[in-house]
């Protein structure tokens, strides 16, 4: 009896093992720096263990790295990929773009989000 108990209790685990990661995470810190009819210009500020949580992006967007670092990418099905800021090193991405991001790592990752008003 004793041993279908530790199962369970490894089992349950297991399975709820990304539900504690997220519990884990504190939230990213946003701060929008200008709204104006044209663009949104958000500066976010990613500090170790910390997530913006899973969000969609309703605009085309550019993200401007004030940091370098590494973000971890979580899609709506789960899966994680790894994306590499670079000071500087823009880049584009279309409205529709669903994710979480999260901060990994042992350093705080700063970038600015221009968000472009249709």
């Amino acid at each position: 009896m004793l041993e279908r108990v530790a199962l369970l209790v490894f089992m349950v685990f297991i399975t709820d093992k990304e539900q504690v990661r997220k519990a884990r995470m504190l939230p990213a810190q946003s701060e929008v720096q200008v709204d104006t009819p044209e663009v949104r210009v958000t500066q976010w500020r990613l500090a170790p263990g910390s997530a913006t949580g899973h969000h969609t992006h309703g605009m085309d967007y550019v993200i401007v790295p004030v940091t370098a670092g590494e973000m971890t990418i979580v899609a709506p099905n789960g899966e994680r990929s790894k994306a590499q800021l670079g000071v500087g090193k823009s880049y584009f991405r279309k409205a529709g773009v669903e994710h979480d991001v999260l901060n990994e790592t042992a350093t705080e990752i700063v970038f600015l989000e221009v968000e472009l008003k249709p």
